[in-house]
């Protein structure tokens, strides 16, 4: 090794430690350059990126040396570095690639099991997921967090029964643990536990007071039982129009939006106008349609292929728990950090139809600019056999939602029957949209929506979507 290259480093070190930070990463860099097996150089430069958490740089440097087989300069500390890197990267598939080639030089550890294991359940790998954290277990038998890790993977999977009993252990075994709680509270939750889930919440924030994930979710549980929620569903079920309209004018200010707009949107027109300037919002205009495909052609080639890529999804399983979903299988997440061509495709297609939409409704901009507005489109996949259907919900989480077809059953296509088709609620008139493949609806997010039970024996495949 020259004097020069450590000359360079010890610059950057320098430059480093009084704040320097772009002199810093040219020494790296320079001196990483000039003898690439010079293991301190790239560790800093490494550190660097990850610490003015420019992940994808990193990961690039990281597959620069991986490519050219001298992953051997890097210490093990790189790994939980490169593994934070991985996990907050955008390009899922990149990551995957990075935690596959730690996993082939690096002893195998806790904390990067758990991150490739969140990876992998992200981009939809679910049995993947399991063996590495079967395999990461062989080594750390029985710790919390791989523990904790797994039962999330078997829930993904829908495997709830097993789900459970591996948090009921860990529970019996580390019953301090915050994530221990945490998880198996969260996994409840879905399941509709909602008491349950708050015990172990508690007991959360005794372990670590005031954690900001236990109240949130304290919160977010809490918000749906909510007294004035409850007592407005009441009203609105009892036809007592003056009860209703009392709570919505009281507290307008702590409900929130997308319950305030789905909860108008469930009263008589007449009742609601009362309330507010609900012109615009007659249920016609309430949902818009476009075809996501201009040719026959398009059509054809694309569709397929977004058929294909929803089944060969180790997520998509039956009856979902948690989700509207009945008679019919649900995936994990499909769209937000995909790395598919044809996910990409969709997303490109999607997005500026979404603009549109909200651009030319008042309320909806108005919605984006009073929340906390990602500008994200998240997506999954349904598949509906016969009898299946999507029972009746909103999506609070989101701004607008909407539903792209990929593939009909025979019920769908025959415009004289209604299994397949899709309700929305509105002022109470309810609206039909009868699905054609190709077809994309959208509609506000606040909107209370449903589908009618297929009752032929062909498959309904969609994707539906938030955007948020």
């Amino acid at each position: 090794m020259s004097n020069e290259v450590l000359e360079l480093n010890k610059k950057g070190v320098t430059a480093a430690m009084r704040g320097s930070m772009q002199e810093a990463e040219q020494f790296f860099r320079s001196a990483a350059n000039l003898d690439s097996e010079f293991s301190e150089a790239a560790f800093n430069l490494l550190k660097l990126l990850h610490m003015n958490r420019r992940y994808q740089e990193a990961i690039q440097i990281f597959n620069l040396f991986a490519k050219n087989k001298n992953l051997k300069i890097f210490p093990i500390a790189i790994s939980s570095i490169i593994g934070e890197c991985a996990a907050n990267n955008t390009d899922i598939s990149a990551a995957c690639d990075c935690c596959d080639v730690l996993f082939q030089h690096s002893p195998i550890q806790t904390e990067l099991a758990c991150r490739f294991s969140s990876i992998l359940i992200n981009s939809g790998q679910l049995q993947k997921s399991r063996f590495i954290l079967e395999e990461a277990n062989r080594s750390y038998s029985n710790d919390p967090s791989l523990l904790t890790q797994l039962a999330i993977t078997e829930s993904e999977l829908g495997n709830y029964q097993k789900a459970e009993a591996i948090h009921r252990q860990l529970i019996s075994d580390y019953g301090s643990h915050f994530l221990s709680n945490y998880n198996y509270a969260l996994f409840l939750s879905i399941l509709g536990r909602d008491e349950e889930a708050l015990q172990l919440l508690n007991i959360c924030l005794d372990i670590v007071p005031e954690a900001p994930e236990a109240v949130s979710e304290i919160q977010r549980i809490t918000q749906k039982s909510n007294s004035v929620l409850s007592s407005l569903y009441f009203g609105v079920e009892s036809c007592n129009w003056d009860l209703v309209k009392t709570l919505l004018v009281e507290n307008k200010k702590i409900i929130d939006p997308t319950y305030y707009w789905s909860i108008i949107s469930d009263l008589p027109f007449n009742i609601a106008s009362t309330i507010e300037d609900v012109d615009t919002l007659i249920p016609f205009r309430q949902f818009t349609t476009y075809y996501l495909y201009s040719y026959a052609d398009d059509c054809n080639i694309f569709l397929p292929k977004l058929e294909q890529y929803i089944k060969n999804q180790e997520s998509l399983i039956w009856d979902r728990a948690g989700k509207p979903t009945r008679v019919g299988m649900q995936s994990h997440e499909l769209i937000l950090g995909a790395n598919n061509d044809v996910i990409i495709d969709l997303t490109n297609r999607l997005k500026p139809l979404i603009t549109e939409f909200v651009q030319s409704f008042p309320l909806l901009i108005k919605m984006c600019n009073s929340r906390d507005f990602q500008n994200k489109l998240s997506g999954w996949g349904v598949v509906l056999s016969k009898a299946g259907y999507q029972k009746r919900h909103i999506h609070p989480e989101a701004i607008v939602s909407g539903v792209v077809y990929i593939k009909l059953s025979d019920e769908c296509i025959d415009q004289s029957l209604s299994g397949g088709n899709l309700l929305l609620h509105s002022y109470q008139n309810d609206v039909m949209i009868t699905p054609n493949e190709g077809l994309v609806v959208l509609f506000p997010s606040y909107l209370a929506h449903e589908t009618i039970p297929l009752s032929s024996d062909h498959e309904r495949i969609c994707i539906a979507f938030n955007y948020f």
